[in-house]
C-alpha cells in the first residue's frame, strides 16, 4: 500500500498545479476503496466509475490551491487509472 502511494505522489508531482501528497492520498483512498467494493460486490468492475472519480478529484485539486501556486501543464490525468 505504501509503495502505491508513493508511485501516486510520483504520477501527481508531473502533474500541473496541484498539491501531489494531498492528490495522492485522495487517490490511493479511492483506489483502495475500489478493491473493497469489488470484492464485496457481485457488479462488474468499477473501472469507469474509479477512472471518472480519479478524474474529478484532479480537476478539484487544481481548483483548491492557493494563489500563484499553479504550475504550467506538464502532464496529463489520462494514464493514472487504465481501463
Amino acid at each position: 500500500m505504501r509503495e502505491r502511494r508513493r508511485r501516486l505522489k510520483a504520477i501527481a508531482g508531473r502533474l500541473a498545479g496541484i498539491v501531489p501528497d494531498r492528490l495522492a492520498g485522495q487517490l490511493a483512498v479511492l483506489i483502495n476503496g475500489a478493491f473493497v467494493s469489488t470484492q464485496s460486490s457481485s457488479s462488474a468492475r468499477p473501472t469507469g466509475l474509479l477512472r471518472d472519480a480519479a478524474h474529478a478529484l484532479i480537476a478539484t485539486s487544481r481548483s483548491f490551491l492557493p494563489a500563484g501556486c499553479g504550475r504550467h501543464l506538464r502532464g496529463s490525468s489520462s494514464h493514472l487509472i487504465e481501463s
